[in-house]
């Protein structure tokens, strides 16, 4: 990616090399205009992937948010739609993109007359920043034109395309600046939002799945020192946000929590049986926060005894089990200005009472004191199926990540119990025999060549016996005499066997576990 490559592009696959812009056939206008598609989710296991979104807080009010087609691979994905009312030899044009890319004066523009379907070329770009573009460029006719303001470039000779973004060109002719006052500080004179004013009437993605979420449009500078004005001693800031939109910035907060506001409450909707996910946003506004923990209380039932107790609740990036099944828990670390997303999961019993309950989650720094934010979940009447791990948009399946399948000594189907006779050990599909040394000395497999079943008759998978040679300076064999091997554990999904060698003063301890689906060290 290039330095300003902050979006990655949804990036086709020509069959040629991108032309250049000037040749380039552009696009008939195809806008679905008005039309907000259904909500596209994905998830997966064990790594989760947010969903993309169709617009719903938009960053300018009564502004269209639709989908056009072109070709992206030197316009970009995302392009404003500017009307001119009149012709003019100027007009001037401010766009609220809220972009989250980090250097958007870093990142050229292209604009295109919609009638013509010509680029302009006497584009000025005036002041351009993370929430705004100020541009004036020359509207030979009324009518609409269309802005890029992401445009890139790839090398498509892998599958792995290299994407930058293009950096911005001057094309616009010495005589037209001169005349329309556009020359050096004019920007700064501010001169230019005197010529004739074209408002953007919306934005376009080049298809559903480019859409920006409302994740994705940043805060205005007023809207911070705002947000900031109203909690002037937090040591941080924090917002619950639904598991429907995933927190996408960590350098940057949306529009949407902004006008939100720090703190605010959080409710959710859950089925009985379901793991009900969703997320914190912690902004470390003013400084780094240290060693980031929360607790939570109980859920209450409005009007009754019944709770979800706190223990059903869990902060996926701050507990868990890891790989041995032993429970962890650790603090966070948030840098100065960055943003922290923290995923919650709460366990709903499938025997609750439906209702509404709430409780509180707590989030402490070290030397701050606990922030509160207060969560009403309602419970409906209606069971989940597997958790919710049907409905994968809704991310139940985080909660696979503190499985701890497979960590006992139990079989998991559609595996079988493992045997052992003598020195062989059986399980689905295979054998392992283990000589006096404890190495393995013959591995067998009945699986057939494309593993789509089991036969009768077996092969070989090792060549000879593993063996451990040990040699003196003089490269004699040591020689290395014990007991037998003797069987540690033999259960249902794992068997473990140990052996104690020793010679001139060397001693070998061999411990080995097999486990029910082949695992075997």
């Amino acid at each position: 990616m290039g330095r300003a490559s902050v979006i990655a592009p949804r990036v086709r696959m020509p069959d040629i090399g991108p032309m250049p812009l000037s040749d380039r056939p552009l696009e008939r206008d195809v806008t679905r205009a008005g039309r907000v598609p259904r909500t596209i989710a994905l998830a997966v296991v064990l790594l989760f992937a947010a969903a993309r979104q169709p617009i719903g807080a938009q960053p300018t009010a009564a502004l269209r948010y639709g989908t056009g087609a072109w070709e992206p691979d030197s316009l970009g994905n995302h392009r404003a739609v500017v009307h001119v009312t009149a012709s003019a030899p100027a007009v001037f044009v401010r766009i609220l993109w809220r972009r989250r890319d980090a250097t958007p004066e870093q990142v050229n523009t292209v604009v295109i007359d919609v009638r013509t379907q010509q680029r302009v070329r006497n584009v000025a770009r005036m002041i351009v920043n993370r929430e705004f573009g100020d541009l004036v460029f020359e509207a030979q006719a009324a009518g609409d034109y269309y802005v890029y303001y992401l445009p890139y470039t790839g090398t498509f000779k892998s599958n792995y395309p290299k994407i930058t973004y293009r950096m911005p060109e001057i094309t616009a002719s010495p005589s037209w600046l001169q005349a329309n006052g556009l020359g050096d500080g004019a920007a700064a004179r501010g001169a230019y939002r005197s010529l004739p004013a074209a408002p953007v009437t919306g934005f376009d993605a080049v298809d559903a799945f480019s859409q920006f979420t409302p994740m994705e449009y940043t805060a205005s500078a007023s809207e911070i020192v705002t947000l900031r004005a109203q909690h002037p001693n937090a040591p941080f800031l924090a917002f619950p946000e639904s598991r429907a939109l995933s927190i996408r910035m960590t350098d940057a907060i949306p529009r949407t929590w902004a006008e939100r506001g720090a703190f605010q409450p959080f409710s959710g909707s859950a089925l009985r049986g379901e793991y009900f996910t969703f997320q914190i946003g912690v902004w470390a506004d003013r400084g780094a926060v240290d060693s980031l923990r929360y607790s939570a209380s109980d859920f209450t039932r409005r009007g009754s005894r019944d709770v979800i107790r706190a223990s059903r609740v869990n902060a996926i990036n701050l507990e868990g089990v890891d790989w041995t099944g032993r429970r962890f828990s650790r603090a966070l670390q948030v840098a100065k200005g960055s943003v922290q997303a923290l995923w919650f999961g709460v366990d709903v019993p499938r025997a609750a009472t439906p209702g509404e309950y709430e409780g509180r989650i707590a989030l402490s720094s070290r030397g701050a004191a606990p922030r509160v934010i207060n969560v009403v979940l309602r419970v409906q009447p209606d069971t989940a199926i597997n958790h919710g791990d049907d409905a994968p948009e809704h991310l139940t399946r985080l909660r696979w990540l503190n499985s701890q399948i497979a960590t006992d000594a139990g079989v998991v189907r559609p595996y079988v119990p493992m045997r052992v006779v003598g020195n062989t050990v059986s399980l689905l599909g295979r054998t392992l025999s283990f000589g006096a040394d404890g190495f393995p000395t013959r591995i067998r497999s009945f699986f057939s060549a494309n593993n789509m079943r089991i036969d009768t008759s077996a092969r070989d998978v090792l060549a000879a016996p593993v063996r451990l040679t040990v040699r003196d300076a003089f490269g004699a064999v040591v020689p290395l005499t014990g007991r037998a091997p003797r069987v540690l554990q033999q259960a249902a999904g794992a068997v473990a066997w140990e052996t104690v060698r020793a010679g001139r003063g060397l001693r070998m301890r061999v411990h080995a576990t097999a486990e029910f689906e082949g695992t075997t060290e």
